[in-house]
């Protein structure tokens, strides 16, 4: 014995409704599915700052800008990259990229070379660090060997 069934156009059209529904449902449920965290970052730092007195009030005005840029996703750092803006004069300077754990300690340090001669805007060389550990990551400047300043991104 043998059993056959026939939908009627009815039944065949809702249940290509029903097809249809749960699809779109799956499709909005992936596209509004949270995505991975992302780590990208870019901050700034001034340093030097001289004071420009206006009707009796000192605005202070940096002489210097460092950005430091960070593209990556969670813990991992696929590229670190720093930027200088200054007035002119300033000279022999470098970056290190610094990493510090939750406990603030360094464990990591990728120095750039020194940049001879003077510049007003210039981008320091890219590093790419890899994963790292959770804590800060941070863009140290310095200028003839002597500290000026850094900017720092936590990383969790």
């Amino acid at each position: 014995m043998t059993l056959q069934f026939r939908l009627s156009r009815g039944d065949a059209r809702r249940r290509s409704i029903s097809v249809l529904v749960v699809v779109v449902a799956a499709l909005l449920a992936g596209a509004l599915a949270p995505n991975p965290a992302s780590a990208s970052a870019t901050g700034y730092a001034f340093w030097a700052p001289f004071g420009i007195n206006i009707g009796g009030q000192t605005i202070g005005v940096p002489s210097g800008q460092l950005t430091h840029v960070i593209v990556g996703s969670g813990t991992y750092i696929s590229r670190e990259r720093a930027h200088i803006l200054t007035k002119p004069g300033f000279c022999n300077w470098r970056v290190d990229f610094v990493y510090k754990n939750v406990h603030n300690r360094v464990y990591r340090r990728i120095g750039t070379r020194t940049k001879y001669g003077c510049d007003t805007q210039r981008w320091a060389p890219t590093v790419y660090p890899g994963r790292v550990r959770r804590g800060t990551a941070c863009a140290q400047l310095y200028r003839s060997g002597v500290f000026v300043v850094k900017q720092c991104h936590s990383i969790f």
